[in-house]
């Protein structure tokens, strides 16, 4: 099981590892954002950062986390392996990577 989740990481960190973001796969992660992590992180990322971590400060190098944490839940977020697909979870995070777009601008 283990070695399954080093796998998906490294699939999904390395998918990104030298491309830049472009407007269309941002597109398709604010969409899946919308379906499956709007309910907690807010609507475009702004939530009342209590509980919720605010993903508009999620650190930009770091895939790695990011996928850790999707797939495998971190605090009170609960895991999205199996739930979520590998392309809707590397198109969110071209959506958080990018803040919603506007680092291509």
């Amino acid at each position: 099981m283990i070695l399954s989740v080093v796998s998906a990481l490294c699939a999904l960190t390395t998918a990104h590892a030298s491309e830049a973001f472009t407007m269309a796969q941002v597109i398709k992660g604010k969409e899946a954002y919308g379906d499956t992590c709007i309910r907690c992180h807010g609507i475009n990322m702004v939530n009342s950062g209590t509980t919720v971590y605010d993903l508009r400060r999620f650190p930009k190098d770091d895939s790695q986390r990011f996928f850790s944490s999707v797939l495998n839940g971190y605090g009170n977020m609960p895991s999205f392996k199996g739930r979520v697909s590998d392309e809707d979870i590397q198109s969110i995070w071209a959506y958080v990577a990018t803040r919603g777009g506007k680092d291509l601008e």
